[in-house]
């Protein structure tokens, strides 16, 4: 059988249904023997699960076979037709320039406190403004980190069509937890890119905003070198450019299922 190369992909493993995933993914899986000729495969437009043998380019050793039926399978197809329209209703609306303009006025504020210190000494005048302007970075502060957790569970909540990796309140919610939030942050961002990505092709959103993959990777790794000494001055700039890139594409991503 000559394969749709273009469409997404089913298969079975340990008797239990897996996918999607794309026809390059499964030829990789094929290659490092995840994927063997005795597992069946689908995807849109097949009566039937078919073997991995059968389909041609997939396992080294498959060729097109002729006149053969479709071979029979104790899993049912999956009903594309249904996961292609069962989107999540009701997405709201985010600021992307709110979330800037409390970074931006955290900082700001955070300096006044420093110059202010710094020029003022003991004079109580300027001693109360460092307080003042210290009090109000601190709100900046906390409204920006739960503005975030708010765009972030907007994000995870428009891919909920079956497929998501996970679920809005783990996305957030786990960013909580001590050292395990290293890991999670590459789920939370990197993976959201790519689910966003999958979600796009199977519900044919061809006009969606553009979400660069490599770009939300790039930001979580070097998040991750934030931590070690030295390499840190080094990506102290790049990570706050392409962390706004990201939240940028992100909030751009979470309005367009607010509007379609």
């Amino acid at each position: 059988m000559i394969p749709d190369t273009t469409k997404s992909w089913w298969y079975t493993a340990s008797n239990q249904q897996r996918g999607p995933v794309e026809w390059a993914q499964l030829k990789d899986m094929a290659k490092t023997g995840q994927l063997g000729a005795a597992d069946k495969v689908w995807c849109q437009g097949m009566p039937a699960w078919t073997l991995a043998s059968e389909i041609q380019g997939l396992l080294r050793s498959s060729s097109a076979p002729v006149n053969q039926e479709p071979v029979a399978s104790p899993y049912a197809a999956p009903a594309i037709a249904d996961v292609q329209t069962q989107k999540p209703g009701n997405v709201k609306r985010v600021s992307f320039p709110l979330l800037l303009g409390l970074a931006v006025g955290y900082f700001l504020l955070y300096a006044v406190v420093f110059a202010s210190l710094f020029m003022g000494g003991d004079d109580d005048v300027f001693i109360w403004v460092s307080a003042g302007a210290g009090g109000l970075a601190l709100i900046c502060g906390i409204s920006m980190a739960v503005y975030g957790c708010i765009c972030l569970y907007r994000a995870w909540y428009a891919l909920q069509d079956g497929h998501a990796r996970t679920t809005p309140g783990k996305a957030v919610g786990f960013m909580f937890i001590p050292f395990y939030n290293f890991y999670w942050m590459f789920v939370a961002g990197y993976g959201w890119s790519q689910d966003y990505n999958l979600f796009t092709q199977r519900h044919n959103q061809t006009d969606a905003p553009a979400v660069n993959e490599n770009l939300f990777l790039a930001t979580n790794v070097m998040y991750c070198c934030l931590m070690v000494p030295f390499i840190n001055l080094i990506v102290m700039i790049p990570v706050i450019i392409t962390a706004w890139m990201s939240l940028y594409q992100m909030c751009r991503a979470i309005n367009y299922f607010a509007e379609n």
